[in-house]
């Protein structure tokens, strides 16, 4: 019997997996509950990518983090606004705010999708733009799921990362604990 991670635990290895994959290391393959292997997915993100973009700020991640799960509701509201309307300049729009939102977060499953259906609302393609929708919205909820799951406080991802061994990714000097 397969034992549940407690919700911190399972936060190190997401973002240890992550790491992992930045230094050049192969990613750990687990299982999930249900004994499938999920290892062969493109991740919904890349946080350590992001952390370490951030010279390892983890307070400004969380931030981030922060405000994608407040912006991204209403982000996807605009994108369904325009859908209804049928507004290609519209959808456009909505998908490429989307898009530079969720690139903080080396989201490239969300960023491509995102990306498609700019290019695809213009005239000319209206029978893939449902399709591309819902990808779209697909890719957004399994970002937001995976962030979720990976918020960690700025001393654990600090932690976390100094134990992978990845150089340079901590708290910056100066900034409050």
């Amino acid at each position: 019997m397969q034992t549940e991670l407690a919700p911190t635990a399972k936060l190190r290895v997401l973002v240890a997996d992550d790491i992992n994959r930045v230094v050049g290391n192969q990613s750990n393959s687990r299982p999930d509950k249900d004994g499938v292997d999920h290892s062969n997915l493109i991740p919904a993100c890349d946080l350590a990518a992001a952390l370490k973009k951030l010279n390892g700020d983890a307070g400004f991640l969380q931030q981030l983090i922060q405000v994608f799960l407040d912006t991204v509701p209403k982000q996807i509201a605009a994108l369904s606004n325009a859908m209804k309307s049928r507004n290609g300049a519209m959808i456009s729009d909505a998908a490429h705010s989307i898009k530079g939102t969720v690139r903080y977060f080396f989201a490239a499953p969300a960023s491509m999708a995102a990306q498609h259906l700019e290019v695809i609302s213009r005239p000319g393609h209206s029978a893939e733009v449902e399709q591309a929708h819902e990808q779209l919205i697909n890719e957004i909820q399994r970002l937001q799921a995976y962030i979720q799951n990976a918020c960690l406080s700025e001393q654990e991802t600090a932690a976390t990362a100094e134990a992978a061994g990845l150089p340079g990714i901590s708290r910056r000097p100066g900034n409050p604990t």
